[in-house]
């Protein structure tokens, strides 16, 4: 598999709690993706923020920079993977909401092979999981609203438009085992981009 000959940046997709962290540790792990968190990457720019934007919380400061700059994010973003694919041909991109801006970045980096890979499973095990990793108490209804704002903001169209899908309904072991028949589905879409 380390054996790519074109770029690969890969989105990984889905609700909270589908397993697209895992996702990325494994490719991490077994094939050396560097992964960039779009998350972590948007705290540290707002850890980072100018000082006439400090009495903004992270919310305001993005939608305040985005107003001024609509490609602040995508250039932030696009310079990430940029520096990552100097260290690996293999980027992972978690944590994108919107099809829009994976359609920049694809359209901003042509050179490389793009694939979006949609991971879910059921609203209820969603759910349980969302509550064990962030130790809160929520109602299920509240989680259901949760992910009809994750599909306002794009969620669901990146779902229409994906390359690959995983169904994660078991255990770790097993979404490492969907995610390996997933990579070498790329490996040989990669190949037969060559032939």
């Amino acid at each position: 598999m380390s054996e790519i000959i074109k770029p690969k940046i890969v989105f990984p997709v889905g609700h909270h709690a589908s397993g697209k962290t895992e996702f990325c540790d494994y490719l991490a792990e077994e094939h050396g993706f560097r992964v960039i968190e779009t998350g972590s990457m948007m705290r540290r720019l707002y850890g980072e923020r100018e000082e006439e934007y400090r009495n903004l919380d992270i919310k305001d400061y993005v939608k305040q920079k985005l107003a001024e700059d609509e490609n602040f994010f995508d250039d932030y973003l696009n310079n990430l993977i940029r520096v990552a694919e100097e260290d690996s041909n293999l980027v992972a991109v978690n944590g994108m909401r919107s099809y829009d801006n994976i359609r920049k970045l694809k359209t901003s980096r042509p050179h490389a092979q793009h694939e979006i890979v949609w991971i879910d499973a059921p609203s209820q095990l969603l759910y349980e999981r969302y509550l064990k990793r962030e130790k809160i108490q929520m109602s299920f209804e509240e989680f259901c609203d949760l992910l009809e704002v994750d599909l306002a903001l794009g969620l669901g169209e990146i779902e229409g438009v994906a390359d690959h899908r995983i169904e994660n309904t078991g255990s770790v072991g097993e979404l490492r085992a969907r995610s390996e028949e997933v990579l070498r589905l790329i490996a040989s879409k990669a190949m037969e981009l060559y032939e």
